[in-house]
């Protein structure tokens, strides 16, 4: 028997408080905002379900053309973006797979305008050559 029966003290589950504060939310109320997490819903990291950060349309790097992987030809480029510590100092690295040819750019920010821009630019020269382009994530 528990000790809430014992002394007959009336008690609330944190359940039913958050039940009865969700409801308040629901009617516009501002309980939830007493909350930790202020109502924002918590996922779980490594849930199984979790559909965060996953690439819309990703192509496996196994279906990329056997004769990219035999590294013989010029124009089959890997892209790759370094993000410093902190954040800082990011990096756009382009390499050729057959010469080792590579080209690095500075970048300002890790933003996709940006970085479609700095390939833009950086592969200006190569655009006769270039026959694939392959990105990690």
């Amino acid at each position: 028997m528990g000790i809430a029966k014992e002394q007959a003290l009336n008690c609330v589950s944190h359940e039913r408080i958050y039940q009865y504060t969700w409801k308040d939310k629901k009617q516009g109320g501002d309980l939830h905002l007493w909350l930790r997490s202020q109502g924002k819903v918590y996922r779980k990291r490594g849930a199984s379900k979790d559909k965060r950060g996953q690439i819309i349309g990703l192509v496996d790097i196994d279906q990329r053309r056997k004769s990219v992987e035999e590294r013989k030809t010029i124009g089959n480029l890997e892209i790759d973006l370094m993000i410093g510590t902190g954040g800082e100092g990011d990096l756009l690295t382009i390499n050729d797979r057959a010469t080792g040819v590579s080209k690095i750019r500075i970048l300002k920010s890790k933003e996709a305008t940006e970085v479609i821009q700095a390939i833009i630019d950086t592969l200006q020269d190569w655009t006769p050559f270039l026959k694939t382009i392959t990105s990690d994530n």
